[in-house]
């Protein structure tokens, strides 16, 4: 892993959080009120901005891992109202000149590269769960591969905890001794 050339974005939603300071209270209606839709949106967000300045002359494609027909219908529906309609930080026409328009779908397979993916998926919802301050099984090999961009903040970091009003100091610091 550590010779991978890779790049690794992630999202992790604290659900309580989430469901008490702004479901509960209607504080932003621009976000999502699914979790794993918010999840898609804060991560794509992050991999436009990716996509946006490493300007490599062709479209981003995004795959998920296949959860099932409902399920992935769900995912492809979030997939096409971000491009259609953007988030309230990035516009639809950013979506749309960096990512392809359809999502694609893999079954879960040992060797797939998603398989990476659900290592990063899982140390990071362990780091998350410790309150952005643990050291998962292969934190420190992921931590160097997150994309970073600038002074890593307000989209330009590969990883978005949400919300973080009360962990910010925590996730700013890893942004910043992260490896990129």
């Amino acid at each position: 892993m550590d010779e991978t050339p890779m790049l690794v974005f992630g999202a992790g939603v604290r659900k309580n959080g989430f469901r008490d300071l702004f479901l509960a209270t209607g504080l932003d209606a621009y976000l999502p009120a699914d979790v794993y839709s918010l999840a898609i949106t804060l991560l794509l967000e992050r991999y436009v901005d990716f996509m946006a300045m490493v300007n490599v002359g062709r479209m981003g494609r995004v795959t998920f891992e296949s959860q099932g027909p409902k399920e992935d219908a769900l995912h492809q529906l979030e997939y096409a109202r971000l491009l259609l309609g953007g988030t309230q930080w990035v516009p639809p026409s950013a979506f749309q000149q960096t990512i392809e328009p359809g999502a694609r779908f893999v079954p879960k397979s040992g060797s797939h590269p998603t398989e990476l993916a659900d290592m990063f998926a899982r140390d990071l919802f362990e780091w998350v769960r410790q309150g952005c301050t643990g050291d998962p099984k292969r934190w420190s090999r992921f931590s160097p591969k997150i994309y970073g961009r600038g002074n890593r903040s307000m989209g330009t970091f590969g990883v978005k905890v949400f919300p973080d009003s009360d962990i910010r100091e925590r996730v700013e610091r890893h942004r910043m001794v992260s490896g990129n």
